[in-house]
């Protein structure tokens, strides 16, 4: 939903502002927990910025949606809007972008339940992942198509 696209993040918690907003990465130091979401988001190109609370409207909505939460991470909730270099001015219509996130969660949670059995015939097909795959399976080559390099760096999150 968000891929090729840059967009800008904004949320009424400073900290991630200070945490998440520097392009030079996070500390060693830093939680682990910070770390991963940190590798995450370099998937995606956007910049972050601070809206007061009172200027961000209702911005559970997301939560709200969800019947029962098992996870054991924070969850933090932002609005998240196209980004454009002119745009300096107030949100958009929050009303409007909430709006939009229910209806898309609305249909991303009718696709689901996508079962294993699904994903292993739609891994079949895809060349790259096949490629990834037997990369797994035996050590990964010297050199490897560009298209490998993401996966190549998470190899210990992909199981066979």
């Amino acid at each position: 939903m968000l891929f090729g696209r840059k967009f800008r993040l904004r949320t009424d918690h400073k900290p991630l502002v200070a945490i998440f907003g520097s392009k030079k990465g996070i500390k060693v130091q830093t939680a682990s927990r910070l770390q991963r979401w940190a590798l995450i988001l370099t998937n995606y190109d956007f910049n972050i910025e601070f809206v007061s609370t009172d200027k961000m409207g209702m911005a559970d909505s997301l939560s709200r949606l969800i019947k029962k939460n098992n996870d054991t991470e924070d969850k933090v909730i932002a609005i998240v809007e196209e980004f454009n270099e002119t745009d300096s001015g107030p949100p958009r219509e929050i009303s409007l972008v909430e709006e939009t996130v229910k209806e898309v969660l609305h249909v991303m949670l009718e696709e689901i339940p996508i079962d294993s059995s699904r994903v292993k015939v739609e891994t079949g097909k895809d060349q790259v992942l096949n490629e990834v795959m037997k990369n797994i399976s035996k050590d990964w080559p010297r050199k490897v198509d560009n298209s490998e390099l993401k996966f190549g760096q998470r190899e210990d999150k992909i199981y066979k």
